[in-house]
């Protein structure tokens, strides 16, 4: 079964899908952390079979640790099992 994981839109309301992936089209993947004093800006920097590597927003967040939980969290829902839910 076919896994899809999708990233936030900017800008837009919670749970907006930017753009949606199979992270089995991973070849690259790297966190950036953008710290401008009041919020912490999480991107990840990701390069998918057949496409440029781009750089995608995942959130703002008010400090640096729940900016790491946010990208645990994305890391989670890469690992997912497609099968698990219901």
């Amino acid at each position: 079964m076919v896994q899809l994981v999708w990233l936030p839109a900017k800008g837009k309301p919670a749970g907006t899908a930017a753009f949606w992936f199979n992270p089995e089209h991973i070849t690259a993947l790297t966190p950036r952390f953008s710290d401008a004093g009041t919020t912490v800006t999480l991107h990840v920097r990701m390069k998918l079979q057949g496409l440029p590597e781009g750089d995608y927003w995942l959130g703002n967040y008010p400090s640096t640790d729940d900016a790491n939980a946010g990208w645990q969290n994305f890391l989670t829902s890469l690992s997912q099992d497609p099968g698990a839910a219901g």
